[in-house]
């Protein structure tokens, strides 16, 4: 073969295309041929005056390059080393190895993205895999479509929610950014707004499949107090009875299980799944309902004009799962299949199926990929990615590190359970009978702890008490903390709750420390001390 590289630029022209088409028909001959890809503009008109808004909208993009460079001058690969203590030769190697790929994918963890600088985090991860080629790309970063299952999420929110409560959200003023891509509400500002009735007070509140005082709520000691006091109403929903239903409900409705149910099973961030699974229904036990059921059933009731559309929940449920593109056809015509293959589809921003006007590009206020992001700078924070380090680390808290000297992380998965799911299970709960916290061995040693030890973790936010498992895994200097732990055996009444107050480790993580949009949260980052639990304080076992 006469040639190794074929470059093909392409402009969304028939011309453009045939040499495509042709480029490709010559790679297929050899997989040595390496096809070179780019996207360029029409330049029409060239030398009359009409190419200066490109030549313009170049500099701007080249501009917008150079600063980046310039950021990223600020934290070579010795700096990060240093503050990571992971040896220099790694990151080089790791770039190096990621650069040289194609195509290549990142799969980051919730360690990335929940902490105060996670936004940050992301934003850098997302530059690396365009500036290499990687978004869209087969082998690469699939990104979702406007026709992707899942991009109904909005429907209750602009249809049901209206714009005059929308106004209201709480925490909409000071961090807007979190509110309208969340479309919740602040949920720091709501402990505040249930503690003081400020910016209005909050009479009703409604679970949703949420063990809010197990798992979700940080200083949960707080918002048990606040709901307590504040709410006049509420009602939640759940499969299982747990302590925040026990705690503070009115009314409890259960829904039906995994058993009693027609649905579907995505992965949790299912804008670019490709499957999706169908559970049938196998037995029907009462009169319960399914989460979906419950919600048009509630809704049509309360803003019948809005869900006019949907002759059913089954109808509202493919809509908002599976996308209107694919309305009424899974269940009808593949779910006997159980498992179905939706369609991959790649480099959706040239067809513009990737922005809500149609027209090319990325779903951003330029159309582009924005390494220097107008959005951040329209929310007043950097519009590049910049690090700064832990809230409530040695660096930024000297006072809390002499005292609390280990950094305790928490969010691990576990095999039997599913944040604070399961724990009801007795097969489940023999897999993982004990919270344990994990501790390395000369830390431990050190400490006086060994395994099977009840350990209480302390800061001056609260503590927890868990079971010492010594272990290499963790660095010497960290915790790891089982979460979402309750005691479904214990007492469900007030005070105890089903003992939800004895291992949960939310206790230690205070609010409102966040990164300036008011996205992250200290949950890898917390300050503690562990020590031995003295036999008259011991409450497990």
């Amino acid at each position: 073969m006469w040639c190794s590289k074929v470059l093909v630029a392409y402009d969304g022209s028939t011309p453009s295309a045939k040499a495509l088409d042709l480029a490709q028909s010559i790679g297929a001959q050899d997989e040595r041929i390496e096809l070179v890809f780019v996207h360029v503009l029409k330049l029409f008109a060239l030398g009359t005056g009409a190419e200066g808004p490109l030549i313009e909208e170049a500099n701007r993009v080249h501009a917008a390059l150079q600063q980046l460079a310039e950021r990223v001058q600020e934290m070579p690969p010795e700096k990060a080393a240093e503050i990571c203590d992971v040896p220099v030769e790694k990151i080089y190697a790791a770039a190096r190895m990621y650069a040289q790929a194609k195509p290549a994918a990142i799969q980051w963890g919730l360690a990335a993205d929940q902490k105060t600088d996670g936004m940050q985090n992301g934003q850098v991860t997302v530059d690396l895999m365009a500036i290499t080629g990687n978004l869209d790309v087969p082998g690469g970063q699939i990104l979702p479509g406007t026709g992707a299952g899942h991009n109904e999420s909005g429907f209750g929110f602009e249809k049901g929610v209206g714009e005059e409560l929308q106004k209201k959200m709480i925490g909409l003023d000071q961090y807007p950014a979190y509110c309208m891509i969340i479309l919740n509400a602040h949920a720091d500002l709501m402990l505040h707004a249930l503690e003081t009735g400020d910016p209005y007070p909050i009479k009703m509140g409604f679970y949703a499949g949420n063990n809010l005082m197990s798992c979700t709520s940080m200083e949960p000691k707080r918002w048990h107090d606040a709901i307590v006091k504040s709410l006049e109403f509420c009602i939640g929903f759940d499969t299982f009875m747990n302590p925040s239903i026990e705690a503070s409900c009115d009314i409890f409705l259960p829904l039906s299980t995994v058993a009693e149910r027609e649905g579907t099973v995505f992965t949790h961030y299912a804008p670019c799944t490709v499957t999706a699974g169908f559970m049938h229904k196998a037995i029907e036990v009462g009169e319960t309902m399914t989460d979906f059921e419950l919600c048009y059933e509630l809704g049509r009731r309360l803003r019948p004009e809005v869900w006019e559309e949907f002759d059913t929940a089954k109808e509202f449920m493919e809509a908002l799962r599976l996308g209107r593109r694919e309305q009424g056809r899974y269940f009808d015509e593949v779910s006997k299949n159980v498992v179905c293959q939706i369609p991959v589809d790649y480099y959706k921003y040239e067809r513009g199926e990737m922005r809500q006007d149609g027209q090319p590009g990325f779903a951003t206020p330029t159309g582009r990929v924005e390494l220097w992001s107008t959005g951040y700078q329209s929310l007043g924070d950097d519009p590049l990615p910049y690090y700064f380090p832990p809230k409530l680390g040695a660096e930024a808290r000297p006072d809390l590190a002499k005292e609390y000297p280990l950094m305790c992380t928490t969010g691990a998965r576990y095999f039997a359970s599913f944040h604070s799911e399961h724990r009801q299970i007795p097969s489940l709960r023999q897999l993982t009978p004990e919270p344990y916290l994990e501790i390395h061995p000369e830390t431990a040693e050190k400490l006086g702890i060994k395994t099977g030890d009840e350990v209480t973790i302390e800061n001056p936010w609260g503590s927890a008490h868990e079971i010492a498992k010594v272990t290499p895994i963790v660095r010497k200097d960290v915790v790891g903390a089982a979460h979402g732990w309750w005691y479904p055996e214990e007492d469900g009444e007030e005070p105890n709750l089903y003992g939800v107050w004895k291992s949960n480790v939310n206790s230690l993580i205070p609010h409102r420390v966040l990164g300036k949009m008011g996205f992250g949260a200290p949950y890898k980052q917390v300050p503690v001390k562990v020590y031995r639990t003295p036999n008259e304080e011991r409450v497990l076992g």
